[in-house]
């Protein structure tokens, strides 16, 4: 069982819709919950870093936020934009802990230093912004719609990894357990409707399914 969690949470607004899962945390765990919200200034950053350095080993680092192949974002309000500020070069200062990143290609960076870190989950593609959901031939009003449906899917699953992580301390369990969740809803879809719109969106979510990578460390 992992002691405390540590959630490094940039301030953007088009990621809003994760607030639920800090919110739900913090009711689980209480004091054994840190929530850090950041900006795009040095200062802030600085701080994240910081915290993340010298939190203990038993501790599980969750960012939830944009991310890339290049590290870990921050929105940049004025320019509309994300700095890096977690990179390949400050990473090396994580040594020894245990980080689940729900991220766009979190699985790929984090992969680049597992020796660096202790044990990481992390995630290839996540289309949450309506300029980047893949199924193209549904009008904007659906677009919208089935886009909600697949933000409230992953935040929910996530959710649930995590409370699965935290309790029995296993990234494979907690991999596992995402991956059922994930399953569960594709089915849903298949059984309930199974219209073209239903199809691609289980395909979407069997796409986020297979994107979700894990290392963990033998103790």
């Amino acid at each position: 069982m992992l002691d405390k969690i540590l959630c490094i949470y940039p301030i953007d607004p088009t990621t809003d819709f994760l607030i639920s899962i800090p919110y739900q945390l913090q009711i689980v765990y209480k004091n054994q919950f840190e929530l850090l919200r950041i900006d795009s200034s040095e200062e802030s950053y600085l701080k994240a870093i910081y915290r993340m350095e010298t939190c203990s080993n038993n501790t599980l680092i969750l960012f939830i936020g944009h991310g890339s192949t290049a590290g870990f974002h921050c929105y940049t309000e004025m320019e509309n934009d994300s700095v890096i500020f977690l990179n390949a070069h400050n990473i090396k200062r994580i040594t020894k802990k245990n980080i689940y990143a729900f991220s766009c290609n979190s699985s790929i960076f984090l992969r680049k230093f597992s020796c660096n870190t202790n044990s990481w989950l992390g995630f290839d593609d996540l289309p949450t912004e309506i300029e980047t959901f893949p199924i193209a031939f549904l009008q904007d009003e659906d677009k919208m719609k089935f886009l909600d449906f697949y933000k409230k899917v992953l935040t929910e699953a996530i959710l649930f990894s995590i409370i699965q992580l935290v309790d029995f301390g296993s990234f494979s369990k907690s991999s596992s357990s995402l991956k059922l969740f994930l399953n569960k809803e594709m089915i849903n879809l298949a059984s309930s409707n199974s219209t073209e719109k239903n199809r691609e969106l289980a395909e979407l979510i069997f796409k986020t399914k297979k994107g979700i990578d894990y290392f963990e460390s033998i103790r």
